[in-house]
């Protein structure tokens, strides 16, 4: 269940982190037949079409690709084409997100920044084999600016804030989860901000916490989802909570995990591996209507989005966190 939680200037780190523990006594246990279940569904939306998958070709499902090939197969392949294409404008809200995600993995394995907190911020991107110093050059010197001054306004929330962890902890930043199937054919991908604590063989031992730069959206809590299936199908043990904090509105969601998020997860995964491993099959991507057609470039040719748009009465309802979506899929992509 997801739980909103004000965060409001001045907070102690120990109300973060009875954020973060949560209640322990309502932790699930193993559930080995609800894992095996859920690897035998998505082994078998894989094996729908990876026979027919070009060899060499491996299909990875990122959270962002299921999102996006869920919401239109026929947007999805256009978007990361346009984007994959060089020379694309550097968007200062990505820019923002990388540098924030970087300063929170220091903050929360250190506890603290130095003194120049979007200098920093760029070397441990640059450490990390992710340089984004190009992409901060690129954009308006305005740009540049607002970037630097809200890394700088998270960093001092955070410092502030995060609590000082126990020893042994367990704490992993950005650590890639890969589930095979089909053979290796297909792979589900994904790399959490932070993972704190371990599986036990008795109870759900491990947090799944994500950093974002902006407001919070309803899809961060899809986001945790995902991550808490691949915990659970990497180790046999889901994690016992998922926590996004929303820097741009200084507000955490908690989300317990139980049976059921695990399954309705499965599904949706499921159903994401089904289109994505069909269109790298080369099947033709099928459009579907959704609130985003108004700002759609296919809008011209599509029937559906026509349909969408006149119902919508010609209005655009699309917004920028949209876009920041896709462009988080293409980061993930060329990693």
């Amino acid at each position: 269940m997801s739980r909103p939680l004000a965060i409001l200037s001045g907070v102690r780190g120990a109300e973060v982190l009875r954020v973060l523990r949560g209640d322990p006594t309502r932790r699930l246990g193993p559930d080995g037949a609800l894992i095996a279940a859920a690897r035998s569904h998505l082994e078998a939306a894989a094996a729908a079409w990876a026979e027919a998958v070009p060899e060499g070709v491996v299909v990875r499902v990122t959270k962002e690709a299921v999102v996006g090939v869920r919401r239109c197969e026929l947007r999805h392949l256009d978007g990361l084409g346009r984007r994959l294409e060089p020379g694309q404008p550097a968007v200062p809200a990505v820019v923002r997100g990388r540098l924030v995600d970087a300063v929170f993995r220091q903050v929360a394995t250190t506890a603290r920044v130095g003194g120049d907190p979007l200098a920093d911020a760029v070397a441990a991107c640059a450490a990390d084999g992710e340089p984004v110093e190009g992409d901060l050059a690129a954009l308006s010197e305005a740009e540049r600016q607002q970037v630097r001054a809200e890394v700088e306004a998270a960093t001092a929330t955070l410092v502030a804030s995060w609590p000082t962890l126990p020893p042994g902890a367990g704490v992993r930043t950005q650590e890639r989860l890969l589930v095979s199937l089909a053979g290796g054919r297909v792979v589900l991908s994904g790399r959490p901000d932070l993972t704190i604590g371990r599986p036990t063989r008795r109870r759900a031992g491990v947090l799944v916490c994500e950093a974002k730069s902006g407001s919070f959206r309803a899809a961060h809590l899809e986001d945790l989802r995902f991550y808490a299936l691949l915990e659970a199908l990497r180790w046999g043990v889901a994690p016992f909570r998922g926590v996004v904090w929303c820097l741009g509105d200084g507000r955490i969601e908690a989300l317990d995990i139980d049976a059921d998020l695990l399954w309705s997860e499965t599904l949706r995964v499921a159903d994401a591996v089904t289109r994505l491993t069909r269109l790298a099959a080369g099947e033709a991507p099928r459009p579907s209507a959704n609130p985003l057609c108004p700002s759609c470039p296919l809008l011209p040719g599509c029937a559906d989005g026509a349909r969408q748009v006149a119902l919508a009465g010609g209005g655009v309802l699309a917004d920028s966190a949209d876009d920041e979506d896709e462009d988080d899929e293409v980061a993930e992509l060329v990693r």
